[in-house]
């Protein structure tokens, strides 16, 4: 060889962790946890390039995440954030209510309507979320790689207009808000700008990521009891694996509809209940109709609000509701059978 040919460049060190997950068949195998944390510690710093960024989050979409390296994403998220309260002893809130469906088909939010029922009940909630609609950048104007696809304020933060609360802009004002009205909702953007850009990332992916079930499982103020809807029936099992992993204490999660936590009142479902270390499954049966849903065209917010002010009837919706509380009530109070907590949703319903 001769001397004046170039030395091999060096590789980069998050090459190792591309090189685990995306090997051939029967070379790849899944990150350790540890190995997760590292990696996703260096994608939070942004110490990776943009090629290894798309390349990963890609692979772990195309292999599908484990429960072993979700709990090593969270770790590494809790302890790049300094978030206020990571610790279940503040007391600052008692359910956790991630927010992240990004189907454009949306509908009226009708699980924000029934969190806010929940904490008229004395549940402090927290609800943070991102619909893939945003009233600010992603990342500060000197970089280029904000200029992503973005729309107005998202449903969820008009809806909160509409019922006289106010989004919160940190966690800290946040807790002042569940103080005073037992609700707040934390957009992602204000939450953490780093897992706000990786989101964001889906309009140049075309793909959900492994960022969209990590942010369900963060649970920035550590409340006791977790609310997870999803939309894929194989990512329960998931969810209440990995929140044994990372020691969550309690947390509920169920099919949603478009991946919210919300009830579809018009089908039966199987919620997986997590309690420290012991997973269990509970049948909750159909409320309105013969269990086989009809699909309805997207409902806007002034009619949730007509529904809301009994201005017009409209049973499907009072039970997307009522059965969405009836779940957040559960959720806190692991004792109550389905029957029970609808029955105190009802009650709720009634007398707001």
């Amino acid at each position: 060889m001769s001397h004046g040919d170039p030395a091999p460049p060096s590789e980069h060190p998050f090459a190792a962790y591309l090189r685990t997950i995306g090997r051939g068949p029967g070379r790849a195998r899944p990150l350790t946890r540890d190995e997760a944390r590292d990696a996703f510690t260096m994608i939070l710093d942004q110490r990776v390039e943009d090629v290894q960024l798309g390349a990963f989050l890609l692979l772990q979409r195309y292999r599908g995440e484990g429960a072993e390296d979700l709990a090593g994403f969270v770790d590494a998220t809790r302890a790049h954030h300094t978030w206020p309260a990571l610790s279940p002893a503040s007391g600052a809130v008692d359910l956790d209510w991630p927010s992240y469906a990004t189907t454009a088909n949306r509908d009226a939010p009708w699980f924000l309507a029934a969190a806010i029922l929940a904490a008229r009940s004395g549940i402090r909630i927290l609800m943070h979320g991102f619909n893939g609609a945003d009233p600010e950048p992603a990342v500060d104007a000197g970089d280029q790689r904000q200029a992503l696809p973005g729309a107005a304020a998202s449903a969820t933060e008009t809806a909160l207009e509409s019922f006289d609360l106010a989004v919160s802009h940190d966690l800290d004002q946040a807790r002042n808000q569940i103080a005073g009205r037992g609700i707040a909702y934390v957009p992602l953007r204000a939450l953490s700008a780093p897992l706000h850009r990786l989101m964001r990332l889906r309009g140049l992916l075309g793909l959900r990521t492994p960022v969209n079930t990590l942010l369900k499982l963060v649970n920035p103020l550590a409340a006791p009891s977790s609310l997870q809807g999803v939309f894929h029936p194989p990512y329960l099992e998931l969810h209440t694996r990995t929140s044994v992993l990372i020691g969550q204490a309690g947390s509920v999660a169920f099919k949603g509809g478009h991946g919210e936590a919300e009830r579809n009142p018009q089908k039966g479902f199987t919620l997986f209940r997590q309690q420290g270390s012991t997973i269990t499954q509970q049948e909750w049966p159909v409320m309105i109709g013969d269990g086989r849903a009809e699909r309805t065209a997207p409902r806007p917010l002034s009619h949730l609000l007509a529904v809301w002010n009994d201005e017009i009837d409209d049973p499907v919706g009072v039970a997307t509701m009522t059965g969405t509380l009836a779940i957040a009530l559960a959720a806190v109070e692991p004792g109550l059978s389905s029957a029970m907590a609808q029955q105190r949703a009802d009650q709720l319903w009634r007398s707001r």
